[in-house]
């Protein structure tokens, strides 16, 4: 009987598989997590022009003017603090309309959107990513009073 002693160790195809293995698991343990950060990042930049769109609301309101298009100059007593730049770093915009008030931003290009995340938010593409808008009415009390504004502004 011819007895090889037992070899310890693995062999170099079996470390090589090991370790293949365990990159593919981290690679998607990575891909999942920076997809979970980007979603987070999405839902808290919905938030945020939620936030500046109310908030552009009630400076017009207070002021019988709209803020500057730069909502990093809107604090208080509006907002707890200025927000300029969302999650992604990129600015926040202020647009006002007739009844209304855009707040609009630009994501990278491949962030999950999910378009039931805020109420009136779209998306269209641009040079870099995507940019998303939320859409805020003036509630109804005002809505007249802003006509009125705008048609005394549009005379003089």
């Amino acid at each position: 009987m011819d007895h090889h002693p037992a070899m310890k160790g693995f062999t170099l195809f079996e470390l090589i598989i090991v370790v293949a293995i365990a990159g593919l698991i981290l690679v998607t343990v990575l891909v999942n997590a920076a997809d979970f950060i980007n979603r987070a990042k999405f839902r808290a930049t919905v938030r945020e022009m939620g936030s500046i769109a109310q908030a552009a609301i009630d400076f017009y309101n207070n002021n019988n003017a709209w803020p500057p298009a730069d909502a990093s100059l809107l604090g208080s007593p509006y907002m707890p603090q200025a927000v300029g730049r969302g999650p992604f770093g990129n600015t926040y915009t202020i647009s006002p309309n007739n009844s209304s008030v855009r707040i609009s931003t630009i994501i990278p290009a491949g962030v999950p959107i999910d378009l039931n995340e805020g109420s009136f938010l779209s998306v269209s593409s641009v040079a870099g990513g995507q940019q998303i808008n939320i859409t805020q009415s003036i509630p109804n009390e005002f809505t007249g009073r802003l006509t009125y504004d705008l048609l005394y502004i549009d005379k003089q």
